[in-house]
């Protein structure tokens, strides 16, 4: 089976955005691509990418700049070793230089137009603390044009050896965070922790061309100023010093100035091109526009999200804001109003917090957007097709402020939510634990509202259960049935939901609401998942290494399943759909799928599953693995009647979560949506090898099964042994009528178109004489 993927979102801020020369379109990296948005309709009007194999980037584009030689062209850089130089105006790749190192940073001028600089980091095997490796970080500076031999050049007070010809280590140094250059060429700006390392590029005098000054506080940005022998140095604690130190008579006594309003670090900042104004942002969502001469201060606050970067575009009229919800926004400079917002996948990577949230998605059947919960206490969808955001769903309210200390705040989350299945109706769970005040634990149930198109609420259920909720599920959309929805929690119960009219004195019909029609408990241990049927009569939940089947409507148990060994708790199980008598598990290392025909083990592997979903509109399931000897998660397609994968898919980025969209037209079943950690959305789309006839799949296809797999290659061969065939001499010829009693009765065509054919092989015809 063969498939084609379609790649949307991505992360927009990797670095910051570049304006066209007539400030019309910006640039923003996306992956291995470079997406090229109109600033006046926002959206995408063409793409910067190429296959690997075609000479595009195989790696993450860490930095953008136009060609200062000519703004018609765009340099991009990436951690695959390579600086690229495109015509976005054709599309094309120009020309490549190959580095051989992962780059950073990169820093280009007109007056030196020979040479790059730019930063790699190295992660060194030496450890600072417990848990965290050291990273170095080294300057280099490559040579466009071929060097005809190994030179030895003096840059500052060291000398280097051109050993490759082309690229020269300058310094070597610790988590680089900002590599400028002058507005004039002449110098050239490292910084890195607490040191700032200033290079003089072009001198005809002979000094010092390598100066370092300490920072008492650790540098997170720089920007020159555009007229100015000064450059802008931004710390953690918010603080920007504004250093002249690139003149005769302070290179050695520098004098600084301190502008500090920011609470918290400041991470972007920029100069306006007549250098009246500093413009910096950080944590608190907010742009602080300085006038350096007067020392007043505007402000544009309640952006929403934590300022990544900032940009003034050519004409000074736009500032381009990136923020790290993977957002884009466009201000109007005069009157500081919003001219336009470019969404991506939304998500936030707090640095700060011990680990990041994992996002689910799930797709909303009415219009098949991907749904995902990438940020705090909110529920995004997203046409991937089209790769556009399309609304936003407050689930939680809260405050979009800043913290005031060093202590983060502790947002709500959206644990869980799920679709009944014409899209009429959304559960979603959410919490919120600050181990200081009462926990916050809701299940809301939410209506769809075709005049506003949007999801109401309409049931909210303050503390469903006393501890934490592990599942949620909606029962299948069937005719004349009531919907119904299952939760679980560790408070060792499950709970069975109900919609129901609550009928008034005067009316009969009432409004309609939510709620608990039943609750069960099994042996007082805690359920961990909960499947429904694919037509709704019965509910699975599983209890640790046991799964027992139950009617919902009753609640009488029908049995249980049992996967040894006990201390493997089954993690995850979903019924198949149209019908399927399977049901499919795991645990931390094993995948089982039960047939509640004879209620036993149809196969099983051991493996690791990272992912588990199942298509609902045919008894296909897929998962995603990270096997350890190909240093990669790979995606498998399963069908339950047989242990070989129908699909192995590897993907170069981890897999956060996976889906099945809305069923296709052409494939064997539903496309495959998966969440990488880069918040790329890959569609798989799948479609048969070969041509299948009345249904059967070629012989040559079903010979192959038992083949040696790239899958069976890792993990070796299933612990369901084939079943024993009749060694079966080929020379016997062809019966035509046991051919056709072989063929399953579906797929056998009609009787009409048989009769004849089955007729002669009965009856023998007369030869006349």
């Amino acid at each position: 089976m063969a498939a084609s993927v379609k790649v949307s979102g991505g992360c927009l801020n990797s670095s910051p955005c570049i304006f066209t020369r007539d400030s019309r379109y910006m640039f923003l990296p996306s992956s291995m691509t470079v997406k090229v948005f109109s600033v006046k309709t926002g959206e995408v009007v063409r793409t910067l990418s190429t296959s690997p194999e075609e000479g595009g980037h195989a790696d993450q584009i860490t930095s953008v700049t136009l060609n200062p030689h000519n703004p018609l062209q765009l340099f991009t850089a990436s951690l695959d070793g390579t600086i690229k130089v495109w015509d976005f105006n054709e599309e094309t790749l120009l020309e490549t230089h190959t580095v051989g190192v992962p780059i950073s940073m990169i820093a280009v001028h007109k007056s030196s137009p020979d040479y790059i600089y730019l930063t790699t980091d190295k992660r060194s095997t030496k450890k600072i603390h417990a848990n965290k490796l050291k990273y170095n970080s080294i300057l280099l500076r490559y040579s466009v044009k071929p060097v005809k031999e190994t030179s030895t050049e003096s840059l500052g007070k060291y000398t280097y050896h051109q050993n490759n010809k082309r690229l020269v280590r300058m310094i070597k140094t610790r988590q680089a965070a900002g590599l400028r250059m002058s507005p004039d060429g002449s110098f050239l700006v490292l910084a890195a922790r607490y040191k700032m390392h200033v290079w003089r590029l072009a001198s005809d005098i002979q000094q010092v061309q390598l100066k370092t000054y300490m920072s008492q506080e650790r540098i997170t940005c720089l920007a020159f100023h555009p007229t100015e022998p000064c450059v802008a140095v931004g710390d953690e604690t918010g603080k920007i010093t504004l250093w002249y130190c690139f003149t005769p008579a302070v290179i050695n006594r520098p004098v600084t100035s301190t502008l500090h309003w920011h609470a918290h670090k400041v991470n972007h900042l920029a100069f306006s091109d007549d250098g009246v104004y500093l413009l910096s942002g950080g944590e608190e969502a907010t742009l602080v526009i300085w006038q350096l001469e007067t020392g007043h201060r505007q402000f544009l606050p309640r952006l929403g999200a934590e300022i990544k970067s900032i940009t003034l575009s050519p004409n000074q009229a736009l500032y381009a804001l990136g923020f790290n919800d993977n957002s884009v926004k466009v201000v109007n400079a005069v009157d500081l109003t919003l001219k336009q917002v470019v969404q991506g996948v939304r998500f936030i990577h707090n640095a700060g917090a011990q680990h990041q949230e994992k996002a689910i998605i799930a797709i909303e059947p009415r219009h098949h957007n991907v749904v995902l919960s990438g940020v705090p206490g909110a529920l995004q969808f997203y046409n991937a097709r089209n790769d556009r955001h399309v609304m936003e769903l407050e689930v939680a309210l809260r405050n979009k402020v800043s913290r005031t200390d060093e202590k983060e705040i502790v947002q709500p989350k959206v644990d869980l939510f799920a679709f009944f299945g014409n899209g009429e109706w959304m559960a979603t769970v959410d919490s919120r634990n600050d181990e200081e005040t009462t926990p916050e634990l809701y299940l809301k149930f939410w209506q769809w509202d075709a005049d506003a198109q949007n999801y109401v609420l309409n049931t909210r259920v303050d503390h469903p259960h006393k501890g934490p909720i592990t599942s949620l599920q909606f029962t299948p959309s069937k005719p004349d049935t009531i919907p119904l929805a299952v939760t679980t929690s560790a408070d060792k119960t499950f709970k069975i939901w109900q919609l129901q009219t609550q009928a008034t004195r005067t009316s009969t019909t009432g409004d309609i609401s939510w709620s608990c029609r039943s609750s069960g408990t099994f042996r007082d241990q805690e359920p961990t998942a909960a499947s429904f049927s694919s037509d709704g009569s019965l509910l699975a939940v599983a209890y640790g290494h046991l799964i027992t089947i139950w009617d919902p409507y009753t609640l009488n148990l029908h049995g249980a399943l049992a996967s040894p060994p006990k201390d493997h708790f089954i993690k995850r199980m979903t019924f198949l759909g149209v019908d399927s008598p399977y049901l499919v598990a795991h645990t931390k290392d094993h995948l089982y799928v039960w047939n509640l025909l004879n209620w036993t083990v149809a196969w099983n592997y051991r493996l690791v599953v990272n992912s588990l979903t199942a298509d609902t509109h045919t008894p296909y399931f897929a998962i995603s693995i990270s096997p350890p000897a190909l240093k990669s998660p790979v995606v498998l397609l399963f069908h339950p009647s047989s242990p070989v994968p129908h699909l192995v898919h590897p993907f170069t980025a981890p897999i956060q979560d996976m889906t099945f969209a809305s069923p296709s037209q052409h494939g064997v079943c539903s496309n495959i949506v998966i969440l990488t950690e880069q918040f790329e959305l890959h569609e798989l789309s799948l479609e048969p090898s070969e041509p299948m006839v009345n249904g059967i799949a070629p012989k040559e296809d079903m010979e192959k099964v038992n083949d040696p797999s790239r899958f069976t290659d890792i993990y070796g061969q299933t612990t369901i042994s084939p079943p024993q065939q009749a060694s079966v001499p080929h020379s016997y010829p062809s019966n035509p009528r046991t051919n056709l009693l072989n063929v399953p009765a579906q797929h056998i065509p009609p009787v009409e178109s048989l009769f004849e054919t089955f007729m002669e092989s009965l009856m023998e015809i007369k030869q006349a004489s």
